[in-house]
């Protein structure tokens, strides 16, 4: 996977932005995306990181999307992920974590688990519609 690959850079160099930089890289994820990405995380996980924690490092990477490989959407299909954004808003939003893998199978393209998602996604009660 990509976060043991990253973990095994990450042990054997010893530097571990660009470990994840080689492994995004190796992904073909292209280099704009890649250093916005890096830079969200930078601080928090790859400027002073814990000794023998490369492994820990690289699933959290990997499940902040990190290494998520973008997908070209069709016209057909941001116009379905507009749609999806007018439900978000008729919900009267939803939780950060829940807007994390939204955002994430949008990228990934994966619109069959974002609508899944948004059908058991309940209105909120103040706001919702």
């Amino acid at each position: 996977t990509p976060a043991q690959a990253y973990a095994t850079l990450a042990r054997r160099t010893r530097e571990p932005l660009r470990s994840a930089r080689a492994v995004c890289t190796a992904l073909a994820i292209p280099a704009a995306e890649v250093d916005r990405r890096l830079d969200d995380c930078y601080n928090a996980l790859l400027a002073n990181p814990r000794p023998n924690s490369e492994a820990d490092t690289g699933e959290l990477l990997e499940a902040l999307g990190v290494f998520d490989i973008p997908k070209q959407l069709t016209p057909h299909e941001l116009a379905v992920v507009d749609l999806f954004l007018t439900a978000i808003d008729a919900l009267g939003g939803i939780r950060a974590c829940h807007q994390h893998g939204l955002t994430r199978w949008f990228t990934t393209g994966n619109l069959t688990a974002a609508y899944l998602s948004l059908t058991a996604t309940k209105p909120l009660p103040t706001t919702g519609n």
